[in-house]
């Protein structure tokens, strides 16, 4: 095993019980921390108008109530079915809701898992909390240090950037934020027109003080001196908010201050192992408990993500990951890079029992530990409150945000039932972004039969029992006040016909904020049933 890397951002003086304490990050010389950049940074991580939907932020994947990782993982069935792309099986990845996979026109392709719906990440979101302590970053390492401007390739920052080269990726990958094909340019030139944290609610007040009535050139302005909207002033500005992102407050800072009265009996009982016979601080060292290494310890079966070899290119790092840190570890969960263990009790049951899959290069200390039932939940107790910072679950600051348009009342959302065509397949309804009235949106659906004519019916009435017509369930009234818009549905065969469309919000242009608006696809499909299928209405609220 190689030896663990213990960056220079860490004190040395280690206090009476043997870990050194956390010192402030530092910043690359080319990027000094300012209260404006911090400011400026924070607004960036939260608008959702960087996607290409409008309906993901950075934020999105890395809340303060979940330690900065993505609490929708929890709630969602596996996500991404791994190499055998069959749901239910060992190598499913619980990754994080993105958006379709959208193409230069606006319009959504089809994904081999994913169909025209919303898409999901290959890895469980890592939290970003003391990323500014990390000489590398994501989970197999492929952002160092060195950070080079993302439109020219000049080098920037020669070391200790590895935020500002991480903060650029997200806002360019078709699986996260970006449509195909999105340069920093287009990102750029798309900002200098937008209206900061537009779709966002309850912006904490030093937020909202420091955007103003401006656009985004106005804040840069402030910012930087000049309003250059560029991709290097956006990687320094978000890099600049996320060293903020920093627990140094917890029960364990105090104990490692000399506070004997810090852990509770169980809690210390949970360190000591972890320190001692459970040998975790092996690889969990340090104040952050990370040795910033990458180890492989026998998660999954490597048939489709091998880790660290992906970046290194070196059969030596085939199943390696990087080795967390577990401050607010509590709140991250679940855990590892496919998400496959939900809570901490079952994190402790897989190291105890040594892994799940060999490996050649299994780290040497993924071994049975043989631990007992007490033992066990001393070192739980030891990773929970000791480590957890407060302000986190409460969202106070350094940790508030504001409320994001996909968490609001004016998200779309689909309601009633669907009427299956052809195989008892029900066509689905892809309807993610916003009706704000000034935009055009995309509207899809997806699983009908294909090559079928296929309409979106608009309207702001609706059927509360639905009615009736040629076999359907409609709940947007056909006739007179709807909007009848026609296409026909790519691809071939039962469910697997797509389309989407550019729909223009001007066609309410007369209706008040506030109104409703009432979708539901249909799909000419004869069937016993009847001669159409129908997807479930979507709801939408004009803004």
């Amino acid at each position: 095993m190689r030896t663990p890397i213990l960056p220079s951002l860490l004190l040395l003086v280690a206090p009476a019980n043997s870990l050194p304490q956390l010192a402030p990050p530092v910043a690359p010389p080319e990027n000094p921390i300012t209260a404006e950049k911090v400011m400026l940074g924070k607004i960036l991580f939260w608008d959702e108008q960087l996607s290409a939907t409008k309906t993901v932020a950075c934020g999105t994947c890395h809340m303060p109530s979940a330690g900065f990782a993505d609490p929708r993982v929890k709630l969602q069935p596996a996500a991404y079915p791994g190499a055998d792309r069959i749901a239910g099986t060992e190598d499913d990845v619980f990754g994080s809701p993105s958006l379709p996979s959208v193409g230069t026109d606006y319009l959504y392709n089809t994904h081999v898992v994913f169909g025209i719906g919303v898409q999901s990440t290959r890895r469980n979101s890592p939290t970003v909390l003391n990323a500014a302590y990390a000489p590398h970053l994501f989970l197999d390492g492929r952002a160092e240090g060195a950070f080079h401007d993302p439109a020219t390739g000049a080098l920037i920052s020669a070391s200790g950037a590895a935020l500002e080269t991480q903060s650029i990726e997200p806002l360019l990958s078709h699986m996260e934020m970006s449509e195909s094909g999105r340069t920093i340019n287009d990102l750029t030139l798309s900002m200098r027109v937008m209206v900061p944290l537009i779709d966002a609610e309850a912006i904490p007040q030093d937020m909202s003080q420091f955007i103003g009535t401006g656009r985004y050139p106005a804040l840069f302005e402030r910012t930087f001196g000049t309003d250059d909207v560029t991709g290097v002033r956006i990687a320094q500005a978000l890099a600049t908010y996320m060293r903020t992102l920093v627990v140094t407050d917890v029960p364990f800072d105090r104990f490692l201050a000399g506070d004997s009265t810090a852990l509770t009996s169980l809690e210390r009982q949970g360190h000591d192992l972890f320190h001692g016979a459970a040998g975790c601080s092996a690889c969990h060292s340090g104040p952050l408990l990370t040795d910033f290494d990458f180890h492989n310890i026998g998660v999954d079966p490597l048939i489709d993500d091998t880790g660290r070899e992906q970046t290194t290119n070196d059969l030596a790092d085939w199943g390696k990951w990087k080795t967390p840190g577990l401050r607010a570890v509590e709140l991250t969960g679940p855990y590892f890079h496919d998400g496959s263990i939900a809570t901490l009790e079952g994190v402790v049951d897989f190291y105890n029992q040594g892994g799940v899959h060999a490996a050649p290069n299994l780290a040497a200390e993924i071994v049975p530990l043989g631990l007992s039932t007490a033992e066990k939940a001393a070192l739980v107790a030891f990773l929970k409150r000791p480590l957890t910072d407060p302000r986190l679950v409460q969202e106070v600051a350094p940790f508030d945000r504001p409320r994001l348009f996909a968490e609001s009342s004016r998200a779309p959302l689909t309601f009633g039932q669907a009427t299956a065509g052809t195989g008892g397949i029900e066509p689905e309804m892809v309807l993610v972004e916003g009706a704000r009235r000034s935009f055009t949106i995309t509207i899809g659906v997806d699983r009908g039969l294909g090559g079928a004519p296929a309409g979106l019916l608009s309207s702001t009435s609706f059927h509360p029992a639905s009615v009736p017509f040629q076999g359907a369930a409609l709940y947007v009234p056909y006739g007179a006040g709807t909007r009848l818009d026609r296409t026909v549905l790519q691809g071939s065969g039962t469910g697997k016909g797509f389309a989407s469309i550019r729909y223009d919000m001007s066609h309410f242009a007369g209706a008040v904020v506030g109104t409703r608006l009432y979708f539901q696809w249909l799909v000419y499909d004869p069937t016993s049933q009847g001669r159409l299928s129908a997807s479930k209405p979507a709801l939408a609220l004009l803004y």
